[in-house]
């Protein structure tokens, strides 16, 4: 999906209710479990970049962590939700309009640079390209979180991973992918792209595993190239 079109699905009440459609749901909550132990490997005082940044759901663990952020988000009116996030949350913070295929910042800026759900609506050459961007501009750490495609010989034994392996061999996570508009990338692609741009896993915290043979994972990746 191009980003501009994205974009525009966050304007307005959509950005106002963001959160108010999603918090306490089971993914949010297991999202938010996920990501402290990935947050607290980040050395305090570091400097880190979320783009989207959304309504800024993370900024309780920058503050909580002492990371200094830059938020990035292409929705001018999911960059005053996070503002005043942070405002409520007493963190002082920059937030900027910008692209996650573009970024507007010199290499090696930041100790860490995260995305997390964006990279499930683009396809994988820019899933690649924006992971790359992210590199860039990171000194260290990359954090991602990817819904993926899981190749048949792991998706796991037994009777739920039979289940899983029979609904993905049917169809049933493209059929989810066509009516949503969402990308599943084929786990092989997004681990041969951490390994073209030298990234090594140092965590990694399974959200959701989907009878339609997807898993969701976050990772917290490190630069070694």
């Amino acid at each position: 999906m191009d980003l501009n079109e994205l974009s525009q699905r966050y304007t307005g009440k959509a950005a106002s209710t963001y959160n108010d459609n999603r918090v306490g749901g089971e993914k949010w909550e297991s999202e938010q479990a996920a990501f402290r132990p990935i947050l607290a490997g980040i050395e305090r005082g570091a400097n880190v970049l979320d783009v989207p940044v959304g309504t800024g759901r993370l900024i309780p663990f920058y503050k909580e962590f002492g990371l200094n952020l830059t938020g990035l988000d292409i929705s001018e009116d999911m960059l005053k939700e996070a503002s005043a996030a942070a405002e409520e949350c007493g963190l002082t913070a920059r937030f900027e309009k910008g692209d996650i295929l573009r970024l507007q910042f010199d290499d090696r800026t930041f100790d860490a640079a995260i995305a997390i759900r964006l990279l499930n609506w683009i396809d994988t050459p820019l899933f690649r390209q924006a992971v790359r961007e992210l590199a860039r501009v990171s000194n260290r750490h990359v954090i991602l979180g990817v819904r993926y495609l899981t190749s048949l010989r792991d998706i796991g034994a037994g009777k739920g991973g039979l289940l899983r392996w029979i609904r993905q061999k049917l169809g049933k996570a493209k059929r989810n992918m066509r009516r949503t508009g969402l990308v599943y990338h084929p786990k092989s692609a997004v681990m041969e792209a951490f390994r073209e741009l030298g990234l090594v896993i140092e965590e990694s915290r399974c959200v959701e595993r989907r009878s339609d043979g997807t898993d969701y994972f976050i990772y917290r990746l490190a630069k070694v190239a």
